[in-house]
């Protein structure tokens, strides 16, 4: 940005000092669009049509609702018995196991 002091700017022509005051003014034009851009909140699902999955996370980390997950200590346990006779036997061998890496390999 340059700087003009009186005496210089007393030395331009009346032509240099109108281009310098349409330049000023579209110079204070640009910078009142880039503060209303910034002013603007972001969009988020709530002011605009954009999905929640593209709203802003925060770094925070979730709330906890103080309630433990799972069943109720003491319960009692809930299960559908094995049959005697099955009607078919299916054999599924294993190929890759999440718990032990090397299972499963021959």
């Amino acid at each position: 940005m340059i700087t003009y002091s009186r005496d210089s700017l007393r030395d331009l022509t009346r032509e240099d000092l109108i281009e310098l005051i349409l330049q000023q003014a579209e110079e204070i034009r640009r910078l009142q669009e880039e503060m209303a851009a910034l002013k603007k909140p972001p969009t988020t699902s709530r002011n605009s049509s954009q999905p929640p999955s593209r709203d802003w996370k925060s770094n925070r980390p979730a709330r906890k609702s103080g309630q433990r997950r799972g069943a109720v200590p003491g319960h009692e346990k809930a299960e559908r018995p094995l049959v005697e006779k099955p009607d078919k036997v299916i054999d599924v061998p294993v190929t890759a196991c999440t718990r032990a890496p090397t299972a499963g390999r021959t």
